[in-house]
């Protein structure tokens, strides 16, 4: 089955934008595995409907949205803790 596709929200576009190199390139790759399996790996809070996925070694994470139908994760906001 093909990947799911990946969108970015401006602020979180603008949030990538602003890091370093080596942490885009830690975050290249997590989008990517996302993209094969956005449920793999990650934690998700039914309050919200909302996923999270740990990049950097657990310094940081993103928060996204996953929808099954059509096959879309929406990610919200990338969060670097360092």
């Amino acid at each position: 089955m093909a990947d799911y596709l990946i969108i970015w929200v401006d602020y979180a576009k603008d949030q990538y934008l602003a890091l370093d190199p080596d942490t885009t390139a830690r975050i290249d790759d997590r989008v990517r595995q996302l993209a094969a399996d956005p449920k793999a790996d990650a934690h998700y809070d039914p309050g919200t409907d909302r996923w999270s996925a740990d990049f950097d070694s657990g310094d940081g994470f993103l928060l996204y949205l996953v929808n099954d139908d059509n096959r879309r994760v929406v990610i919200l906001r990338v969060i670097h803790l360092s």
